[in-house]
């Protein structure tokens, strides 16, 4: 039973990967649908959170907890992407002899501090979760969601090289 399990995940997680491998071979396409891209999102948030489900032992109550945590902090941190990539992207458009000293010294001090953001962030989301866990059971999570994130991008990388040859 666990195994079809895993591999119903691992098929869905293959769907997800070559859809995002898609959109991103598409150079053409100026504004992706913003609609398809959210739905594309929460289903990679869901396989995530099903796959640290999975691989952590948790009560039902600490399922919600973790649940609850992740979505929260996924989506400040999405949020917070979201506009700094606008604001790069915009800079990074900009031939060098259009961009003034001041203009420069502006984007990279904002650079800084967006990073600086982002682990804010995932400190205040380590506290949040030892604040509910025990430290071991984070290391558990962490763990989890780092192997998810490995297995999905090597499955990512693995499917990108086959629709290359």
């Amino acid at each position: 039973m666990k195994n079809v399990n895993k591999n119903l995940v691992w098929s869905f997680l293959a769907v997800v990967l070559l859809n995002f491998s898609a959109l991103a071979q598409n150079e053409n396409r100026k504004n992706p649908d913003e609609g398809k891209m959210k739905e594309r999102r929460e289903k990679m948030q869901e396989m995530k959170k099903n796959y640290v489900l999975k691989n952590v032992e948790l009560t039902a109550a600490e399922s919600a907890k973790l649940v609850e945590i992740n979505e929260k902090y996924e989506n400040l941190i999405f949020q917070s992407e979201k506009e700094h990539r606008e604001k790069a992207k915009a800079m990074h458009k900009k031939n060098s002899a259009d961009i003034s000293e001041a203009e420069a010294r502006d984007f990279l001090t904002k650079e800084m501090e967006h990073k600086e953001k982002m682990h804010q962030l995932k400190k205040q989301k380590q506290e949040e979760l030892l604040q509910n866990f025990s430290a071991v059971k984070v290391l558990e999570i962490q763990k989890a969601e780092k192997k998810f994130k490995h297995e999905a991008m090597k499955h990512h990388v693995k499917n990108k090289d086959k629709n290359n040859r």
